[in-house]
């Protein structure tokens, strides 16, 4: 969640492989394994988002969620 007008999202990637984060078409550096990135998402209309992680198949596999702001 995130507060009305977005924001700078921190990511880190807990996993083994590695992974990034789209949101309403901005996607974040490709994040290695225990790194971290940030992706700035300031001036998102207040509304949900679909994220994802645009590597082949990851999204298909689960990782997927949903961003709220506002």
């Amino acid at each position: 969640t995130l507060p009305a007008g977005g924001g700078v999202v921190t990511i880190t990637n807990a996993g083994t492989v590695d992974h990034n984060l789209s949101v309403d078409g901005q996607t974040s550096e490709m994040i290695p394994a225990g790194g971290t990135a940030e992706l700035d998402l300031t001036g998102l209309a207040d509304g949900s988002y679909e994220m994802t992680c645009q590597v082949a198949g990851h999204a298909d596999a689960g990782m997927k969620g949903t961003l709220t702001v506002g």
